[in-house]
């Protein structure tokens, strides 16, 4: 039966990974390995190994008992098992398969890290500002305004922003609220306005290159791990637009197999798409030239991946001030507009 719902988190895929290389490294068989691991995760997980295991005992193959559960087992997983179980070698390459894991999280990691700080920042600095502008503003509105004195530009410019805020906040924050839902909808919806925004994010500044740092590494990844198992290189490409989440490098990668079915090299390929990071289209380049591709895909990966952490950690160290000094300024223009 297959399962289309993910179970099992990146993780304690990982995790499960490594238990599995060590255990039949150390001469246990498959079927007691798998009996062994499956009392170290929660229950649901738990129940997901021992249908694997089950599958196993009635004679089919493991790449064959991951594939009922696709979600949880992706296909470059599943290839790079029935590659391991067909050359004899699945210990060796469940190693590796922990290795692009381990990077895999990593990068997650550093994508989560570096979102994670500008936005609670945003957000607190925001309730504060409507905090003031709508509860602590009209209070101090009601004793101006009974002096009937003439009050400075500054000060009727805030008292006016402050009434409207008060009046027209919770219908504005509705409609902005049922437009956010109507714009997910549409979004997990319309394939082709999720196409759009993926193209619209990769032109953005800083970001945009963050992104294809991000899939940049991935790809090399995916693709290194992909041929190390045995896989040719179209199919290792077919597997790296399936792990590719943005939709616009999708489309690029499918024209790069294209070119690369019709004999093109990969390298000159990647240079003529002119979407991916310049070092992978290069470090491919010099792999195929010297006959070492998966070499020089795991460099590219391991790069890529530095160079996303380096360019995360400096988005956030220059967020940090900027994001304080925006709330400040709008913080002290509120205490001069009521202090004039």
């Amino acid at each position: 039966k297959m399962l289309s719902k993910k179970t099992i988190s990146n993780l304690h895929l990982e995790s499960f990974t490594r238990q599995i290389s060590v255990l039949l490294e150390s001469g246990i068989n498959l079927e007691k390995t798998l009996d062994i691991v499956k009392h170290q995760y929660p229950p649901s997980v738990s129940s997901i190994i021992l249908k694997v295991k089950k599958s196993v005992q009635e004679g089919h193959s493991f790449a064959k008992s991951l594939s009922g559960f696709p979600s949880d087992f992706p296909e470059v997983y599943r290839g790079m098992v029935f590659a391991g179980e067909t050359s004899g070698h699945l210990a060796d390459v469940l190693k590796k398969l922990v290795v692009f894991l381990e990077m895999r999280n990593s990068l997650k990691k550093n994508i989560l890290t570096a979102l994670a700080y500008p936005m609670i920042v945003s957000f607190v600095s925001l309730l504060v500002i409507i905090l003031l502008m709508t509860y602590v503003v009209p209070q101090i509105t009601n004793t101006l305004l009974l002096q009937n004195i003439k009050l400075p530009m500054l000060t009727i410019l805030l008292l006016k922003t402050s009434s409207f805020l008060t009046s027209w906040g919770p219908i504005i924050l509705f409609f902005l609220s049922l437009s956010f839902l109507f714009f997910i909808f549409l979004f997990f919806r319309n394939e082709k306005i999720r196409y759009h925004i993926d193209k619209f994010l990769l032109t953005i500044p800083v970001i945009g290159k963050m992104i294809i740092t991000a899939e940049s590494a991935i790809f090399a990844s995916t693709l290194q791990i992909s041929i190390s198992g045995g896989l040719d290189i179209l199919k290792a490409l077919q597997i790296s637009v399936r792990v590719t989440k943005n939709r616009f490098l999708r489309k690029n990668i499918r024209e790069i197999i294209s070119w690369v079915r019709e004999g093109a090299d990969l390298g000159r390929s990647l240079t003529k798409s002119n979407i991916f990071s310049p070092l992978l289209s290069q470090m491919v380049a010099v792999g195929e030239q010297s006959g070492e591709l998966a070499k020089m895909l795991d460099v590219s990966a391991v790069q890529l991946n530095s160079q996303f952490k380096d360019k995360s950690v400096a988005l956030t160290i220059f967020l940090e001030p900027l994001l304080i000094l925006i709330m400040g300024i709008f913080v002290l223009l509120i205490v001069l507009a009521v202090m004039m």
